[in-house]
């Protein structure tokens, strides 16, 4: 799939967040970032199709503007709320050495199992493989062997979950190449599955209106946890407290508290009027608004947790839009007495912390790759080589022309 324009959507609480991105020697490189906001749903529940179609449409029409040809096809990321896994081993017999026809046939197999009632199959990793009497995390291709055992972990999403986001893609006009459930893009992009081979990992994703846990231990999504609640309740105590317009809340939240500092800056931070008066902010002002309340809420994430820790010291990772927060790692440490670290992708272009998650989705669509026959692109692949075939063709006349200009004109 070198190459290929794939897109990747996710339909988030408050904004629909459209990436397009190419693979090109191993490595992702994004086109184009599309986050058009939304007010069409509560929670992980699609309250309004109008409102989150029009966003969908919205963020299509300007990617495909910005390229020159239509996106047509999108991987789509899911709430992996109610999830259900489900660990299951299969004997594939081999005729000489182990190829991609066997791995295929057993991930068609496992596809084919039966499913939970009321759930639909939404990601199948493969954990194990077991050959020659030994095991090994990695896909043991061309191995000689009169048979392979493949350990998967098969995970279900919930039908009345995962249908309305589905609905929601199909009534915008687009096909949907692969679901891929938010934990495990998550797990994809901040390598979390290879991390909690040692030791367990808490994955803690701080959305505006939601709040996702994650457990990833010994190299296996074992369960996530969804809190429908998340930083818009501090940002409307701020808006509501201050009186500030509502379109700064938010940078003035996650860039402007402190959790480490004891004494904040009596420093103005922001000036705004209302009608004929002057207002000035402070950080010392902000913060006594909301820092102990954060605190308090990240502790009782904490204490959530609690249980994991009989599976031994495990180590907590944060992302989300409000991870930017300072002092969000020293609080959580504090408590947990553990080891405690933020991830924001570096991948250019890409690299806000809200788009953890749909990063991550092109990753796993990349390593399903050799279970499948073949991958399909988002956009009609011989349109957009023609458009860049017509891009490089007018800066080569550019070129020229400007050549001719400095001849004839410019002595």
């Amino acid at each position: 799939m070198e190459k290929q324009i794939i897109a990747a959507l996710e339909i988030a609480d408050h904004e629909v967040r459209l990436l397009v991105g190419q693979f090109f020697n191993g490595r992702l490189n994004i086109l184009k970032v599309e986050r058009v906001p939304h007010l069409g749903i509560s929670g992980y529940t699609i309250m309004s199709e109008t409102h989150v179609v029009d966003s969908i449409k919205k963020a299509v029409e300007n990617a495909s503007r910005n390229l020159g040809v239509v996106v047509k096809r999108i991987l789509l990321v899911v709430p992996g709320v109610h999830t259900k896994r489900i660990n299951r081993q299969l004997r594939v017999p081999i005729t000489g050495r182990i190829s991609e026809s066997d791995v295929r046939r057993a991930y068609n197999e496992l596809a084919k199992a039966q499913y939970p009632e009321g759930y639909i199959l939404t990601n199948i990793l493969m954990s194990k493989f077991f050959v020659n009497g030994s095991s090994t995390r990695k896909l043991p291709l061309n191995e000689k062997s009169d048979a392979l055992t493949i350990e998967a972990e098969c995970y279900y999403g919930k039908q009345s979950v995962i249908f309305p986001y589905v609905s929601v893609v199909e009534k915008s006009g687009l096909k949907i190449l692969d679901i891929i459930s938010d934990d495990i893009g998550f797990g994809k992009e901040a390598s979390l599955f290879e991390a909690s081979i040692d030791k367990p990992i808490i994955a803690i994703t701080l959305h505006e209106k939601m709040t996702r846990l994650s457990l990833f231990h010994k190299g296996v999504l074992l369960s996530s946890d969804y809190l429908e609640t998340g930083f818009e309740k501090f940002s409307k105590q701020i808006e509501t407290t201050l009186k500030v317009p509502s379109d700064v809340v938010h940078r003035l939240m996650y860039y402007n508290i402190d959790l480490d500092l004891e004494n904040p800056s009596n420093d103005p931070i922001f000036m705004w009027s209302t009608k004929s008066t002057t207002h000035v902010l402070t950080q010392e002002e902000l913060m006594t608004i909301v820092a102990d309340d954060i605190k308090m809420f990240l502790k009782d994430l904490v204490m959530r947790c609690e249980p994991i820790f009989e599976l031994g010291s495990p180590k907590f990772v944060v992302t989300g839009e409000a991870s930017v927060i300072a002092g969000l790692e020293t609080v959580i440490a504090n408590e947990s007495n553990s080891e405690v670290s933020t991830y924001r992708s570096t991948t250019f272009g890409a690299k806000e912390s809200g788009l953890t998650a749909v990063l991550g989705s092109f990753y796993y669509y990349k390593d399903q790759h050799v279970y499948r026959e073949m991958t399909m692109a988002s956009v009609d692949e011989i349109d957009f080589m023609n458009t860049v075939l017509d891009i490089e063709t007018d800066i080569k006349d550019d070129s020229i022309t400007q050549k001719l200009k400095n001849m004839f004109f410019e002595r």
